[in-house]
């Protein structure tokens, strides 16, 4: 066979196996996310404050094939002057074949949230994408210092 046509079938296949192999795959994302935490708060007042968070929580996917997870986060936000500031934090999801999702979200103006993938792990290795979260559903009063909740989330992803 002739050098350069076994050079250009190699590579054509590789390119043609590479293709298949990086093919990205959009998936819907709709399910509760819940969590509870605590804050840490440094204030000269009531009503000016900061305060670090740290909160674990865990995702369920509406369908039941979804995949779900357990999470853990940190992030900050505060007061001033008696106005709420922008919350923010970062999180890592876990998956139960040990894959893990960072992502980043903070609070929107409409009371919701928006998250956006930063980077994953395993079988999530080159994951995008983004969700945003619902209107907070407390979950009951709690000591000083702790917090619950849970949010409706909806958006997609795309698998490579």
């Amino acid at each position: 066979m002739n050098t350069r046509i076994a050079f250009a079938t190699v590579a054509t296949v590789a390119l043609v196996a590479g293709a298949h192999s990086v093919k990205a795959e959009e998936q819907k994302l709709s399910g509760t996310s819940c969590w509870t935490g605590r804050s840490n708060v440094l204030a000269t007042s009531p009503k000016d404050l900061g305060m670090g968070l740290e909160f674990t929580g865990t995702y369920t996917a509406d369908d039941g094939k979804g995949e779900d997870s357990s999470y853990r986060c940190v992030g900050l936000g505060g007061y001033a002057a008696g106005m709420r500031q922008a919350f923010s934090w970062w999180c890592m999801a876990h998956y139960a074949d040990g894959s893990t999702v960072l992502f980043h979200g903070s609070d929107t103006a409409d009371g919701g949230t928006k998250d956006t993938i930063v980077s994953g792990t395993g079988r999530y290795e080159g994951v995008t994408g983004s969700w945003r979260g619902g209107t907070l559903k407390p979950m009951g009063k709690l000591p000083s210092g702790q917090f619950a909740g849970c949010r409706r989330l909806s958006g997609a992803i795309t698998m490579k």
